[in-house]
């Protein structure tokens, strides 16, 4: 049976495929990379939720995706060999929380921001962007002074 591509129907099939060949087979890789580079963010959620341990997917400005699978807590990005910048996206999960920028977040975001546009999270009860236009940040700020994004989209599943 073949879980690649378009074959994969929805997170309960991915499911399916973990529960065969684990979390980081590459048809859950692959899938996982699919629905990033059609904004379907809740699948990605789901299957997050389901194994219980938040991912982070980085996409390159050519829309390539590198998935790597964190701990309950954190994701750690293995260097995204042959990406080019700028990154696109940095998307992560919070499968046991809300969609916040919590405290690593907010580093995170510190750090990435001269590189990367947009980045998501995913929790409960949806997901919150924060979106860069050239030096300027688009959204509130008074949210978190500290960092030099925005909290400016919040969307409930």
């Amino acid at each position: 049976r073949e879980f690649l591509g378009d074959n994969i129907v929805g997170h309960s099939d991915v499911l399916d495929v973990i529960s065969v060949e684990g979390h980081q087979s590459e048809s859950v890789l692959e899938a996982l990379g699919r629905w990033c580079e059609r904004q379907q963010w809740l699948p990605i959620y789901l299957v997050s939720k389901a194994v219980d341990l938040e991912l982070g997917i980085l996409m390159d400005c050519e829309g390539r995706t590198w998935v790597d699978w964190g701990e309950r807590s954190r994701v750690l990005h293995e260097p995204p060999s042959g990406a080019r910048l700028p990154f696109m996206l940095w998307l992560h999960t919070h499968p046991r929380m809300g969609a916040y920028w919590s405290l690593t977040d907010q580093s995170t975001l510190r750090f990435v921001h001269s590189f990367t546009e947009r980045a998501i999270v995913l929790g409960q009860p949806g997901f919150l962007m924060a979106t860069k236009q050239g030096d300027e940040v688009l959204g509130r700020s008074e949210d978190y002074p500290d960092i030099p994004w925005s909290n400016n989209t919040f969307v409930a599943w």
